[in-house]
Formats: structure tokens, C-alpha cells, sequence
């Protein structure tokens, strides 16, 4: 009796865990309709029961993550830590973006010493924007309120406030980096990137990541490959990949050849992305809780 006992509870063991890492049939995907969803989306539209969807609610996006109405969101490092410090259950595949911000302005800025006396320009206070530039400006010199001011305004409000000849200096992501400069004839100038390297040499700052939930580590592994391998093709092939989401994207063909150029794609993952993360949070003086979510696959 006690035999047959224990038989049934390993082939019940056995049922639960074949159960727990069976695949699932459908993933369901959101990625930014901006430059940094592009890898994402390319790497995964065409796979076998995957559904790639582009959003431009992120408030929306992030809701349906985290209501488990989807499988994988790919968002910004910061959304990602305020998942985390609410204790929200996610894993960290990669990033996929270093770089898609620049200093926009009616003049052209290539040094960061061309701010000093100006206004700047940020979507909202504390924004991952501002506070990388605020930490680079001090350690190159400047600071906030003595050598600069500053302003927060939505990205659409300030260009138009550009458009009319404000002396305001905004710092913009792709794709109303390309929106200013190529369809209002504004200045382009330095990319935050490049202010941020200038001050702390060789260190990326994994700006957009790949969240996902409860998924196969075959699967993940298989996904993060995909991209990692998309990246680099995007990275030399920006003419083809204009082909491939022609109709799926939803500017010009020259307008988003543009943003491609524009965009630091860099695909990091596992010990690398960790790195990169601990890096950033260090360099601008506040605290990450995303660590313990990223995950090490093969």
C-alpha cells in the first residue's frame, strides 16, 4: 500500500512540473511605437505564435503587463524599477537601447560648456533624462539653478514653443528628435549618450528593456537570440529594414531611416545587463531594485 502511495505521488510530481514548464501556445508582445521597438518587434513578428503589437499609450501598455493581459512589454529601465520596488513579479530579459535623446534647440549645441546661461528643457521633474544630465553637468562643471535652468514641458508643447523662436534648449527622444529638426528645421545637437560617455567612459545605460512573465527559459533563451541577432543587422542594414516594416510603421521611409541612424541600439543581457543597470543607478546617485529580476540565460 504504501508502495503504490508513493508511485502515485511521483507521477503526480512528475504531472505538476511537465505541467509548469509547458510552452505556451500564444505570446503576446507590446513594444513602443518609437525606434526602440523596432528590434523587438522585427526579431519576433514573423515567429510561430507570437503577436507583436506596437503601442502608443504607455500608461495602457503598462497596465496590461501588469494585469498578465500580456506576456512581454518592452519599457523604459525606470518603469522597470518601480515594477520592481512595488513588488511586481517580472524578469528582465535585455536592452535593446543605449541612446535615443538629444539636445534640440533654434542653436546648435556641441558642448556641454554652450549651456551654461540657458534654459533646458525635460518632459517632468526627476525624469531618467534629466537626472543623467543633471550628475554629468555637475561632475563637468555646472550646475543646476547657478550655470543653468531649467523647465518641464511635454515633448509636444516644447517643440512647438521652439517653432516659435524660444530660447529654450529641449532635451528630445527619437522619433521627435527627427519631428524638430527635419520637418521644423530646428538645430540638432549634442546626444545625451555623449555627454553621458564623456563622463563615465565605456558604460552603457540600458535605457529600454525587454520585460517578461513566467515564461520558458528555452523560449526566453530562443527570443533574446532573435534579437540580439536583429540588432546587429539593423545596425548595418538600415535601407533594408525600411523595406521589411514598410506599412507596419508609420512614418516616411527617409523619416525613419533617420531615427534609426539616430538610436544607439545595444543588445545586453545577464551578468552584462546587471552591470550596465548597477552602473547607471551608481552614476546617477539613486537606488535600483531591479537586479534580483534579471535573468542569466544562455
Amino acid at each position: 500500500m504504501q508502495k503504490i502511495k508513493l508511485i502515485l505521488m511521483m507521477l503526480t510530481l512528475i504531472l505538476l512540473v511537465s505541467c509548469a514548464t509547458e510552452k505556451r501556445e500564444n505570446y503576446k508582445v507590446l513594444v513602443p511605437k518609437t525606434p526602440s521597438g523596432i528590434p523587438v518587434y522585427l526579431a519576433l513578428k514573423d515567429k510561430d505564435n507570437f503577436e507583436v503589437e506596437f503601442f502608443l499609450n504607455h500608461s495602457k501598455a503598462n497596465a496590461k503587463f501588469l494585469r498578465g493581459d500580456v506576456d512581454m512589454l518592452l519599457t523604459g529601465v525606470t518603469i522597470a524599477n518601480s515594477f520592481a520596488k512595488q513588488d511586481v513579479e517580472f524578469d528582465v530579459m535585455c536592452s535593446v537601447v543605449d541612446n535615443l535623446t538629444y539636445i534640440v534647440g533654434n542653436e546648435q549645441i556641441n558642448r556641454v560648456e554652450d549651456l551654461r546661461g540657458k534654459t533646458l528643457v525635460f518632459p517632468f521633474a526627476d525624469s531618467p533624462m534629466e537626472s543623467m544630465f543633471i550628475v554629468c553637468a555637475e561632475t563637468l562643471g555646472l550646475k543646476k539653478d547657478i550655470d543653468f535652468k531649467v523647465k518641464y514641458m511635454q515633448f509636444n508643447l516644447s517643440i512647438e514653443k521652439l517653432k516659435t523662436g524660444a530660447e529654450l534648449l529641449v532635451f528630445l527622444p527619437e522619433p521627435f528628435v527627427s519631428i524638430a529638426t527635419d520637418k521644423f528645421d530646428l538645430k540638432l545637437g549634442l546626444g545625451l549618450e555623449d555627454i553621458y560617455q564623456s563622463c563615465f567612459p565605456n558604460s552603457n545605460s540600458a535605457q529600454v528593456i525587454l520585460l517578461s512573465k513566467g515564461l520558458d527559459s528555452t523560449v526566453l533563451n530562443e527570443i533574446n537570440s532573435d534579437i540580439d541577432k536583429t540588432i546587429k543587422y539593423i545596425n548595418g542594414n538600415g535601407g533594408k529594414v525600411i523595406e521589411t516594416i514598410k506599412g507596419e510603421y508609420p512614418n516616411s521611409e527617409k523619416f525613419t531611416l533617420k531615427t534609426l541612424e539616430r538610436t544607439k541600439y545595444n543588445f545586453l543581457s545577464g551578468t552584462e545587463l546587471k552591470k550596465a543597470i548597477n552602473s547607471f543607478y551608481k552614476n546617477i546617485g539613486k537606488e535600483s531594485q531591479i537586479e534580483e529580476h534579471i535573468l542569466e540565460l544562455n
